[in-house]
């Protein structure tokens, strides 16, 4: 190679060089993640309330706009939609997420079932400053393991400030149901009315015990109490590989649902906490007479 060939080269690679440091760091531009978990299921209007979770992320040069959307399939029960503009340091946290779990395996499958509803299954689209995005949907089938909802939903939960809105909401519905060899030995419904009572619903099916009664909402503050200092929250789907026992709770804060399972991934103090849900409805249920 001669002088000038050298000199040639050079002035290339500096350029390449020049121009690789110019170029922006890749990286997500916009994320769109939907997904529908368990049903929930309240008798106050004989409907089903499906978690149904929306969760979008959109860049703007600094900053991201992040949408927060939960609730439910029936269009009886309006969605709790949140929206915030945040730091765009959360499109990394969005890809830590993705990468930490196997979701792309999925990409480019998209699978749907006739005559399902809308919106169940998931579906995921995820778009790059340059290269290749992700995308994939399954209307009958979830592809995304626990951790991943999780995750998801925590990060996108307090930063749209949800967090912060849904801590203003009440208690109002209750749901509490145990399980036995897959059979519900034990049920209990309890329902906020206008005027500050709850109607309570307890089905005892092992002895054949039935009570409906009215009993002071007391029994909300301490069921809440008892929520928030555990920290129970929905933690995905069900093992149904141990059928044995299940103790299921459903509360419901305005018209977002929570979900805790002794099936799911629990501590030995979130699990004593759901065991301790029984207790205080038949504490209370005695104190009605």
């Amino acid at each position: 190679m001669n002088g000038l060939d050298r000199e040639i080269d050079e002035i290339i690679f500096a350029n390449q060089a020049a121009e690789a440091s110019m170029k922006p760091e890749n990286g997500i531009i916009s994320f769109s993640c939907r997904f529908s978990l368990d049903k929930v299921a309240f008798n106050d209007s004989g409907m089903y309330a499906d978690h149904s979770y929306q969760l979008t992320a959109q860049r703007h040069e600094n900053t991201a706009a992040v949408t927060y959307r939960c609730g439910q399939h029936d269009e009886r029960i309006p969605s709790q939609t949140y929206r915030n503009t945040v730091d765009g340091e959360i499109m990394k946290q969005i890809e830590e997420i993705i990468d930490s779990s196997d979701i792309r395996k999925y990409n480019g499958m998209h699978r749907i079932t006739q005559g399902l509803p809308e919106g169940y299954g998931c579906a995921l689209e995820v778009r790059y400053l340059y290269g290749p995005g992700l995308s994939l949907s399954n209307n009958s089938f979830l592809y995304f393991d626990v951790d991943f909802v999780q995750k998801l939903i925590r990060l996108f939960y307090r930063a749209s400030g949800a967090m912060a809105t849904e801590a203003g909401y009440r208690l109002n519905g209750v749901s509490y149901s145990i399980y036995e060899h897959g059979l519900c030995s034990f049920q209990a419904y309890l329902l906020l009315n206008q005027d500050e009572t709850v109607d309570l619903e307890y089905y005892d099916r092992k002895n054949f015990i039935t009570r409906k009664c009215t009993i002071d909402d007391a029994i909300l503050d301490e069921l809440d109490e008892l929520w928030r200092e555990n920290d129970l929250e929905y933690a995905g789907q069900p093992d149904r590989d141990n059928p044995e026992s299940e103790i299921v709770v459903d509360m419901r804060f305005g018209h977002t649902c929570r979900r805790a399972s002794s099936s799911c991934p629990l501590t030995d103090l979130q699990l004593s906490a759901l065991e301790n849900i029984r207790d205080i409805i038949d504490r209370h249920l005695a104190a009605a007479g």
